[in-house]
């Protein structure tokens, strides 16, 4: 389609613009950028519209309609309202620009896989898959799957067998969402909550350990042990450029958590400021800084676009709940919400908020955007829910919905992979762990909330 490149070219060229003027309004404040930013924020949601698929068309449609009614009904300022457009322009940043931190990381493929080749001697096949995975995707995001896909699967492994290994690299990767610092779902939580990465870590830990042991138990029988052949001669790793892989992502963790304690920055913004520079300064150590440049435009003119499907959802999203914010209405709503103030109503809303997301999800919408419209619906502080318990139920949520959702990014990217399995399909073998997973977490949550 020859109208794609262009299309591409220009909503790369104002995802440029709109990131630089996000970097300059972070660092002057002044209503000019702001409004410059807004009006950027506004473009890239019309170039969006344009060339998505019907689903994200009308979904944003109707979005955009409603924040205009409720604009147009509650007398808001037009200026104001337009403001909401940048209102989480930083998300579509972070999720845009992320993927960057597995360039570098790419170097290291094949010592990745050397070096599970020498573990897979040692470790029982499906427990490999299942922790490899989840601690490749704390490093590297989305990436994970596919390396999981070329460490794990085999063409002549039989079908069973691929579904129990691609089922333990999809939920080990979504938990793992719930873990690092570099997780869009875990930014986006503590971003609607105001929550602390640190204060949030202990409760996560106890649900990713229940989720983990949840989710072997399930696959565990299903498909025959069959691991590396003993004896095989395997091609030792170089443990030393393992060590230089890791050194810098936990360098970066540790300079993201240290900001995020002294400055009054989130993990969402701190990442969007530091990405670029983290990524080239490795890719300078590896002399790499040529392909680290191409890479870049790459993300932001080619792969970036790909997803202004999404952006525009979760543009018009965040507009339609600004605009009931600064029309008062959410409190509103949340008033006429059962047992408000009532000393036990977090029994019911902890659950709920992770219900929300999950339903939302498997009806089509976005787990970030489930996100967004379960922390506007209910407010924490109201029912009695504690902020970490409650960014962690969206969390749970957000795990469970993309576990589960024919639509789910990650189903979707593991289907492609494993073309004999479709997203409903993969999505399908979640539901059990769904139908655990959610109750085993809500005892845990309300547990934690008695004792905060």
């Amino acid at each position: 389609m020859r109208s794609q490149p262009v299309l591409f070219l220009i909503r790369g060229s104002i995802f440029f613009t709109a990131f630089v003027l996000y970097h300059g309004s972070l660092a002057f404040s002044s209503a000019e950028l702001q409004a410059l930013l807004s009006a950027a924020a506004f473009l890239l949601f019309l170039t969006a519209i344009i060339g998505s698929g019907r689903f994200y068309s009308v979904l944003s449609t109707i979005l955009l309609t409603c924040s205009l009614a409720v604009a147009v009904m509650r007398s808001a300022s037009w200026m104001e309202w337009l403001a909401g457009f940048s209102s989480l322009i930083k998300l579509i940043f972070f999720i845009g620009l992320i993927p960057l931190i597995s360039f570098p990381v790419g170097d290291f493929i094949k010592d990745i896989k050397q070096y599970m080749t020498v573990l897979s001697d040692k470790i029982r096949t499906l427990k490999l898959v299942h922790y490899g995975t989840f601690i490749l995707a704390n490093l590297i995001n989305l990436a994970a799957l596919p390396i999981s896909k070329i460490l794990f699967i085999q063409k002549d492994q039989e079908r069973q067998r691929q579904a129990a290994v691609a089922e333990l690299a999809g939920r080990s990767f979504g938990l793992a969402m719930m873990l690092t610092p570099t997780g869009a779902a875990i930014a986006v939580a503590l971003e609607l909550t105001g929550t602390k990465w640190t204060s949030l870590l202990p409760v996560n830990l106890l649900i990713i350990a229940a989720g983990l042991w949840l989710s072997y138990r399930l696959v565990k029988g299903k498909a025959e042990e069959a691991g590396a052949e003993k004896g095989k001669a395997v091609e030792q790793p170089d443990y030393k450029r393992l060590f230089l892989m890791l050194v810098p992502l936990v360098l970066y963790f540790v300079f993201l958590l240290s900001v995020e304690t002294v400055y009054h920055l989130g993990i969402m913004e701190i990442i969007v400021i530091s990405i670029l520079p983290f990524t080239l300064i490795w890719s300078l150590f590896l002399k790499k800084a040529g392909e680290w440049l191409a890479h870049v435009k790459f993300q932001i003119f080619r792969e970036a676009p790909r997803s202004f499907g999404l952006y525009a959802v979760i543009i018009s999203a965040s507009l339609f709940i600004y605009s009931m914010e600064i029309t008062g209405l959410d409190d509103e709503l949340v008033e006429l919400l059962p047992w408000s103030g009532a000393d036990m109503a977090f029994l019911f809303y902890i659950p709920a908020t992770m219900l929300i997301v999950v339903l939302l999800s498997l009806a089509g919408v976005h787990q970030f955007v489930g996100m967004l419209f379960a922390a506007n619906l209910i407010d924490p502080a109201l029912f009695g829910i504690h902020q970490t318990v409650f960014a962690s139920a969206l969390l749970v949520g957000f795990v469970s919905g993309m576990q589960t959702s024919t639509f789910s990014g990650a189903n979707i990217l593991i289907s492609n992979l494993l073309p004999t399995f479709s997203s409903y399909e993969i999505g399908r073998r979640n539901y059990l762990f769904a139908l655990i997973f959610i109750p085993l977490s809500t005892a845990l949550l309300i547990l934690i909330n008695f004792i905060l």
